[in-house]
């Protein structure tokens, strides 16, 4: 079998078999460390951030060489707001990383604001890993609300994927990045994360199940606006990420970019909705 070639920036160009795959790889590494608990969560959504962090830092700097400390700063921009999170909940989280970005403002060069788009990445990707870590420390249904998301999020992209490579009339041509932006292609990918989001709620058959379906829903809408907005800012940044940390299927922010949003839009209905949340 040959190798397949890493997407440009997104994972919805890689082949479906293939996306299928990896989500099958990276989620029974993630179901592993979800089911031994929230330590175990934050410990790989730290992780995760970090190398996020990383990424996104050498690419809104052109790669650009600084000293030792201020990359620091960037890896715990990425790693702390889901220990904090962990330990003081989600707005201890959110509050270290706006501090981190304020820190990296701080005592980064001065020259044009060279470090501002970084420090608003920072802050989604960390305000993102506090969110996920605090999804999972609900008392009664944190597994399954976690598992939920993943669950949504992967089948939107897969959805999506499926749709773009296989459904929507191709021709003769390679199918372009804007293929995923058709409203059928948005279509297919929100019911794939609605009937997957439909599959874990029945199977713990508590609550409202039609909350359960709306939430789905907003949530796939989110995973395939991330979409565009990450292209969006990959053009206004002036490149794509560097590394290939997941198997050879690119960075990790190409990856994970509609699990960030995500998490914070799971966050937010948390804090609104709170006890309806759960089923």
């Amino acid at each position: 079998m040959n190798a397949q070639a890493p997407s440009a920036y997104k994972g919805f160009n890689l082949e479906t078999g293939d996306r299928i795959l990896f989500f099958l790889k990276v989620g029974l590494v993630a179901l592993v460390f979800l089911s031994y608990g929230v330590g175990a969560t934050a410990l790989l959504t730290g992780a995760a951030c970090a190398a996020m962090a990383y990424e996104w830092f050498r690419m809104t700097t052109g790669g650009r060489d600084f000293d030792e400390p201020l990359v620091g700063i960037v890896l715990a921009a990425g790693a702390l707001p889901p220990f904090f999170s962990f330990a003081v909940g989600a707005g201890g989280g959110a509050a270290i990383a706006f501090l981190a970005a304020g820190f990296l403002l701080i005592m980064g060069p001065k020259e044009n604001g060279l470090l501002v788009r970084t420090a608003l990445g920072l802050v989604v990707i960390g305000v993102a890993g506090a969110c996920f870590v605090w999804l999972r420390d609900h008392s009664e249904h944190g597994l399954a609300l976690s598992i939920w998301l993943i669950f949504v999020v992967a089948a939107t992209e897969i959805g999506s994927g499926i749709y773009d490579r296989h459904i929507a009339p191709q021709g003769d041509s390679t199918p372009s990045e804007d293929a995923r932006e058709l409203p059928w292609g948005l279509i297919f990918g929100a019911g794939s994360g609605v009937a997957a989001g439909f599959v874990a709620a029945a199977f713990y058959r508590e609550g409202n199940l039609l909350w359960v379906i709306l939430a789905s829903l907003l949530i796939a809408c989110v995973v395939m606006m991330a979409a565009t907005v990450t292209d969006r800012i990959r053009h206004a940044v002036g490149g794509a990420p560097e590394g290939s940390l997941l198997l050879g299927r690119g960075a990790v922010i190409e990856n994970f970019d509609g699990l960030v949003w995500a998490s914070i839009v799971a966050g937010i209905l948390m804090m609104i909705v709170g006890p309806l949340y759960t089923w």
